[in-house]
């Protein structure tokens, strides 16, 4: 069996250097599954989808550290993950434990929520067939993650992903990031190449994007990301032992 945490100290630092939950506001957490991950490892597809298997969400408690509830999920998922042809039919090579890095808005989520059980109620009442809609209210739980997933509260983080293991376009970003490499918040090794996770605030954004954006070698081997779904350093990620390497 292999072991989804291999480096508990890195999943803590990463976890401990988040950013503060304000009160009205989550971090998410999911499993999901990868199609392209299979192909690479050269398994049978048919059966393989991009796949949102689990869902947490880490919650501001009045009791309760965030930081450890997030370091529990974690540990739930990493059981599930290791015990993955059991619960899924699938191998943990394809599978892998994500956060979004931003802090998602619990009330625009919400309103969203609201709205869309108003809507499907009313389209339950004025439809002959309510068989598929009824379906659908029974998933409100993941609706619910949905919602959130599409409302960040605040933009924290940014991800410049570098698509190939070919350390020169590393170097290359790299030092276009020098004017705000204080603002790095971790680089790390992924299945195919390399993760930059910026941590930037106020006049960070302004100086990321009038200055270094635009200088960026942008296209199929560089994309930046705004709002980041990222594995966890310290865990295996569709195969791939995820460290930090700055």
């Amino acid at each position: 069996m292999v072991k989804i945490i291999w480096d508990e100290g890195l999943v803590k630092e990463f976890i401990n250097k988040l950013p503060e939950l304000e009160s009205h506001e989550v971090y998410v957490l999911f499993l999901i599954s990868r199609r392209k991950y299979a192909k690479l490892y050269g398994l049978d597809t048919s059966h393989i989808e991009d796949l949102v298997l689990e869902r947490k969400v880490v919650r501001k408690h009045v009791n309760i550290d965030w930081r450890y509830r997030y370091w529990k999920n974690i540990l739930r998922l990493s059981l599930l993950l290791e015990n993955s042809e059991l619960v899924y039919d699938l191998p943990n090579k394809v599978m892998g434990i994500t956060v979004l890095m931003n802090p998602r808005n619990v009330y625009k989520a919400s309103i969203d929520l609201q709205k869309y059980i108003s809507d499907t109620l009313y389209q339950c009442v004025v439809s002959k067939n309510r068989v598929q809609l009824e379906y659908e209210l029974g998933k409100l739980h993941v609706k619910w993650v949905n919602f959130l997933h599409k409302r960040p509260s605040r933009k924290l983080f940014l991800t410049i992903d570098i698509d190939t293991r070919d350390k020169n376009y590393l170097r290359e970003v790299l030092d276009l990031l020098s004017p705000i490499s204080d603002r790095i918040f971790h680089v790390v090794n992924t299945v195919g190449g390399y993760h930059i996770v910026l941590h930037l605030e106020g006049k960070y954004w302004e100086v990321f994007y009038r200055e270094i954006f635009k200088r960026i070698p942008k296209g199929k081997v560089v994309e930046v990301k705004n709002d980041p779904l990222e594995p966890i350093p310290g865990t295996v990620y569709c195969g791939v032992k995820i460290n930090v390497i700055l």
